[in-house]
């Protein structure tokens, strides 16, 4: 049966059924299964796309500007408690030339572009640009981070 461009045919599906045999008959799986990219393609696009997944406790996340850079599937996310105390999650690319404007952990009360000094506030609101108040048709609204859902789940 194909699934995403990924085909799992029988032969698969049996040696998956090989792992959940008893203690004394139950095979591991083979190592192909660990480094398919087909595969995981797969899981990227039928579980990390599809589920909510754990970006971390509110308890690393104490006090306003708290942020930690990560990767979930190859994307890059950036997670923040904002001013308001609300956690917020963005897409950590700069709207500007595609760079990420933060990376590791910390605490910082606003973001900065590496690359050309594009500044973003702790909502993923633009907050200034070098030379953006000289071009009349910019639309700064139109320049946030893109925002990632996130929700609050037992802490």
């Amino acid at each position: 049966m194909p699934t995403n461009g990924f085909h799992v045919d029988k032969s698969i599906l049996a040696e998956v059924a090989q792992t959940r045999a008893s203690l004394l008959e139950s095979k591991h799986l083979p190592g192909w299964f660990y480094t398919s990219p087909e595969l995981f393609q797969h899981e990227i696009d039928t579980i990390f796309m599809k589920e909510w997944l754990c970006v971390g406790r509110l308890e690393e996340f104490p006090n306003a500007g708290d942020y930690a850079a990560i990767r979930i599937a190859g994307e890059p996310l950036l997670i923040c408690r904002g001013n308001s105390g609300e956690m917020n999650a963005f897409r950590n690319i700069c709207r500007h030339r595609g760079v990420e404007v933060a990376t590791g952990e910390g605490n910082l009360a606003k973001f900065t572009c590496p690359y050309h000094a594009w500044v973003y506030d702790l909502e993923g609101k633009l907050m200034g640009a070098p030379h953006v108040k000289e071009l009349k048709a910019f639309d700064v609204a139109g320049c946030s981070l893109p925002r990632v859902q996130i929700d609050n789940w037992g802490g």
